[in-house]
């Protein structure tokens, strides 16, 4: 799962929101 890295380097956003949910496009 190529999305499953972006778990690893997108912990919760500065502002406190939930990592990128699965589905959504990242460029």
């Amino acid at each position: 799962n190529e999305f499953g890295v972006w778990e690893i380097f997108l912990p919760n956003n500065a502002d406190g929101s939930p990592p990128i949910p699965h589905g959504s496009r990242v460029k």
